[in-house]
């Protein structure tokens, strides 16, 4: 399993995401490049909680893919037709949104932002793809699950809901 090229990282969090899962993981093979894998931390203290890959997709494309995934995306489109690097941060992303800035990403999938973001979006010209808080963090519970019941044996089930946020 090959890890996402660059971190966001954040004061508001250490909680640590990954996009490792199913879903995930084949929405970051379909944005990054092979040929790009320098990886590159954003200038903030606190834990990893995202990552930031190259776009090989039009914008167009990727909300299409996002929309085939979750339901219900809310896509706010200020950025370029063709963006060039997609950050992810499951949840929700507010305390990494001056990392995001920083870091020159162009593009934003996570789960929910609080309302001022919309204008920062306007204002810097970025994508935002609000996909839904629950909807975007039950890919670490699994994989940690799965981590957890191979490095112990133990058994595990993951219990969808119905979450609409």
């Amino acid at each position: 399993m090959r890890a996402c090229p660059h971190s966001l990282r954040a004061t508001a969090r250490s909680i640590r995401t990954t996009c490792r899962s199913t879903r995930i993981r084949g929405l970051a093979t379909t944005l990054s490049s092979p040929a790009s894998s320098d990886a590159r931390r954003a200038a903030n203290e606190g834990g990893d909680i995202g990552c930031i890959a190259p776009c090989r997709l039009s914008r167009a494309a990727l909300r299409r893919r996002l929309e085939s995934l979750y339901p219900g995306v809310v896509a706010i489109e200020f950025g370029a037709g063709k963006p060039a690097e997609v950050a992810f941060c499951s949840g929700g992303a507010n305390g990494a949104m001056p990392a995001l800035l920083a870091s020159g990403a162009d593009t934003l999938v996570t789960g929910e932002l609080r309302e001022e973001w919309f204008n920062v979006a306007q204002e810097h010209g970025l994508n935002l793809y609000l996909c839904g808080h629950y909807a975007t963090e039950v890919h670490g519970v699994r994989a940690l699950a799965a981590e957890l019941s191979a490095k112990f044996g133990l058994p595990w089930e993951f219990i969808a809901i119905e979450n609409p946020l």
